[in-house]
């Protein structure tokens, strides 16, 4: 049986007022998924930490992201920038950030 690399989409959102991101990944099916919200100076470090934490998981993996500025600091073959509108992580993060709203206190590293 041929090799097939796992594709995973990552995004990032960014609340610039408190400098905290969520940061994540997923595959297609939403079955592998990843959250983690941190501390970032700006929303293209908070992408670009989203492509890494996919990588440290899946370090095999193809990564597609809408950040054209990850893609060119990373260098690295398997990361291809997608236009926003096919990026599905989008759902992910805007959900975590949406959760960082709420009164439950969550993890921030």
């Amino acid at each position: 049986m041929l090799y097939r690399p796992k594709e995973l989409y990552c995004d990032a959102t960014y609340d610039a007022k408190n400098k905290v991101a969520c940061i994540g990944f997923c595959n297609k099916e939403m079955t592998e998924v990843g959250t983690k919200y941190i501390r970032a100076e700006n929303v293209n470090e908070a992408e670009h930490k989203a492509v890494e934490f996919a990588l440290e998981k899946h370090p095999d993996a193809i990564i597609y992201t809408d950040s054209m500025a990850a893609v060119a600091a990373l260098n690295i073959k398997t990361v291809y920038h997608i236009p926003r509108a096919e990026n599905i992580a989008n759902l992910i993060v805007r959900s975590g950030s949406e959760m960082s709203k709420s009164k439950v206190e969550h993890s921030i590293k």
